[in-house]
């Protein structure tokens, strides 16, 4: 019972590393395109700014995607005392493997425990 939890601590701790791993991705400023999704980091940049028009704080969530008009702000900010020439957005992940591979394990561990 005990190596069964064990397992499954072990099997969510790898599962974390490898989204904190893979759920970011640095790119040039210049290729910034509409509908990315900017990392917080990246937005808490822009607070010292001066060009218009720049995204607010990202909460890395859908509703957080960028407009064509942010991305010419972005572009500008590149160019700017405080700008960056790369910039870290949020990667997608696919939820749907994680979803598939817990269902899957809780009817292995189900059968296991019975």
């Amino acid at each position: 019972m005990y190596i069964v939890n064990f397992g499954l601590v072990f099997i969510v701790i790898l599962m974390k590393l490898f989204i904190s791993e893979y759920n970011y991705e640095y790119i040039n400023t210049s290729d910034v395109k509409a509908g990315m999704i900017i990392s917080t980091e990246t937005s808490m940049l822009f607070l010292n700014s001066r060009v218009k028009g720049l995204p607010d704080i990202s909460n890395e969530n859908i509703s957080d995607r960028l407009s064509e008009s942010e991305c010419e702000s972005i572009r500008r900010w590149e160019k700017s005392s405080y700008g960056s020439k790369t910039v870290k957005i949020v990667r997608k992940i696919p939820f749907a493997i994680f979803i598939s591979l817990g269902i899957v394990t809780y009817i292995i561990v189900g059968v296991m425990l019975n």
